[in-house]
């Protein structure tokens, strides 16, 4: 809620709570609030019309308040962003290989939920550009076009588990299939993001020369590291309905091969990145040529507020004339 002439609620508030002070002052004065204990202790009839002196009190000061509000001009606003200019594509290329599988961090998580909470930070910091998602394994698979749907983004990076796609990480091949499919984008401003925890071990493509080519097109891979040094193990890998697979894990973390793509291809590099860093490659990789419009829209309040005062008032003031002498005497 905002207020077009602040100053005057500022005026008036002390001016409400003063008379809500000084009526309390007078009450007690007047014996109206006797003092707990003693011979003059409340009578239940004696509670009772304090009880409504309060409540009373309650409203009256509630309505000046209310119509304080009216005279100080309060309004709602609601701001909204409309997109000028249509969006670029881009890819983000999500490892779903066996060691994402690994836990990561202190918070009980694993670095495949820890890389969608990124993709999920990336895609809704991104402006109006269209995110599609390529997930990898042993080998690459487009699981959605770049696409200004949101939702259908999110839904499709929610479903997908470690080891959908086999045992093995194919960096190389996730990158040749997302500039197959910019190449021929109309887009300006053509990107690629690439979060995994490094490696490569499988494809015939690979990594580097995969980033050559990326430059050569001008599309920058940014890559985000997820994960970190963890000796050998073995971990059991739910795949649903009942299946479970153990699979060994060795040397599962190599974010220097990820420095070097984004290197090579005149991108960003970023290692376990929080909410906000994620957010701010978002920023930084929107589309220079994003044209916006801001609309603010504004709903009055004070009909609302001056009304209510009034009527709260005017009931307080019959009811003090009518039935609170009855009451109080």
């Amino acid at each position: 809620m905002m207020f077009d002439r602040p100053l005057l609620l500022l005026l008036f508030m002390p001016l409400t709570l003063f008379s809500a002070w000084f009526s309390l002052l007078r009450k007690n004065r007047g014996g109206i609030i006797p003092s707990a204990g003693g011979p003059h202790c409340l009578s239940a009839p004696g509670a009772f019309r304090i009880i409504v002196s309060g409540i009373t009190d309650f409203i009256f000061i509630a309505s000046l308040l209310m119509i304080a509000f009216s005279i100080s001009g309060p309004n709602t606003v609601k701001k909204s962003i409309r997109y000028l200019s249509s969006g670029n594509d881009y890819f983000i290329l999500l490892d779903i290989s066996p060691s994402m599988a690994l836990p990561h961090g202190r918070e009980g998580r694993t670095r495949l939920e820890a890389a969608k909470e990124t993709a999920v930070n990336i895609a809704s910091s991104s402006g109006n550009d269209y995110p599609g998602l390529i997930i990898f394994g042993s080998s690459a698979v487009v699981s959605l076009l770049p696409t200004p749907d949101r939702s259908e983004f999110l839904s499709r990076l929610e479903s997908v588990s470690a080891m959908d796609l086999g045992d093995a990480t194919a960096l190389g091949s996730a990158l040749g299939t997302a500039l197959y499919y910019l190449r021929d984008s109309a887009s300006s401003e053509k990107r690629i993001i690439l979060i995994s925890d490094g490696g490569n071990n499988y494809g015939e493509l690979p990594p580097l020369d995969a980033a050559a080519l990326a430059a050569g097109l001008g599309i920058p891979v940014s890559c985000i590291a997820i994960g970190s040094a963890e000796p050998d193990r073995e971990v059991v890998i739910d795949k649903g309905d009942n299946d479970a697979a153990a699979v060994r894990i060795t040397g599962s973390y190599h974010p220097e091969i990820l420095e070097k793509i984004a290197e090579y291809s005149g991108g960003y590099y970023l290692e376990n990145p929080g909410r906000l860093a994620a957010g701010r490659l978002a920023a930084a990789l929107k589309s220079s040529n994003e044209k916006t419009e801001t609309r603010i829209e504004g709903k009055s309040l004070a009909h609302f507020f001056l009304m209510t005062g009034v009527l709260l008032l005017s009931a307080v003031l019959l009811f003090r004339k009518f039935i609170t002498r009855e009451i109080l005497t």
